[in-house]
């Protein structure tokens, strides 16, 4: 039996759109009020499941919706007869809305891909969230601790960010795994690069070029002074003048 059907479906409350494509060019069909409806339950952290032959057990795209997200727009959406709706094929390892090269994301990676160390690596971040705290202490005034929540322990954003600039500090170079073994795997902090009392709510945050990550050190070191939030490289010269 195809692994695609093991999966738990939006209609049972799972985070997979689940969908038997037709061969052989795998053409499906998106429902508008799904997609809406797993927005709604899990933001853009929910998967595109599609596949079309039961017998073969790996024959299957698991797709990540963020990696789709940006071609499921209003402007793409089908007209005439059924509105409200999307269509794309798979072609060589790629997604298609539309059957529109133009409009094309490689799915190489997601085919037979169960996506199992990506959903432990967000359980570590979610663990991480619950079981320390952030320097809400250095911000003064309400809204700026909000703000330093929202953008600091959002954990999409985290896990963004993590990815982008890996697991070890940007400071001192430690690696938590490497220092303390299977306790420290997958741990890091993600460190703000522009003041949070600076920001305003509605400003989009690249993980990228916004964020970076530091170790539990470091990151208070960067904080210490409310008034004289330290870069990381201000603080980095600050280890290496001393060595």
């Amino acid at each position: 039996m195809n692994k695609a059907l093991t999966f738990k479906n939006w209609r049972s409350g799972g985070k997979y759109y689940v969908l038997n494509a037709t061969s052989p060019n795998k053409w499906t069909g998106f429902q508008e009020s799904v997609i809406d409806r797993l927005k709604k339950n899990f933001d853009d952290d929910f998967y595109i499941v599609i596949w079309s032959d039961r017998s073969k057990e790996n024959d299957f795209y698991n797709i990540p919706f963020s990696k789709l997200m940006h071609l499921f727009t209003d402007e793409h959406k089908t007209t005439g007869k059924f509105k409200n709706r999307w269509t794309a094929v798979i072609d060589d390892g790629n997604f298609l809305m539309h059957a529109n090269s133009r409009l094309a994301v490689s799915i190489n990676d997601d085919y037979g891909n169960l996506h199992i160390e990506d959903e432990k690596f967000k359980e570590i971040i979610r663990s991480d969230l619950e079981s320390f705290e952030i320097e809400n202490e250095y911000f003064e005034g309400e809204e700026k601790k909000r703000l330093s929540n929202y953008y600091e322990r959002n954990p999409r954003l985290r896990i963004a960010a993590i990815k982008a600039h890996g697991l070890e500090c940007k400071v001192c170079g430690i690696n938590f795994r490497k220092v303390y073994g299977d306790q420290g795997d997958g741990f890091i902090e993600v460190h703000h690069i522009k003041p949070v009392s600076t920001l305003v709510e509605s400003k989009a945050v690249c993980p990228i070029n916004d964020m970076t990550v530091v170790c539990s050190n470091c990151h208070r070191m960067l904080h210490r002074s409310k008034d004289n939030i330290l870069t990381v490289d201000e603080l980095k010269r600050m280890i290496i003048t001393r060595y």
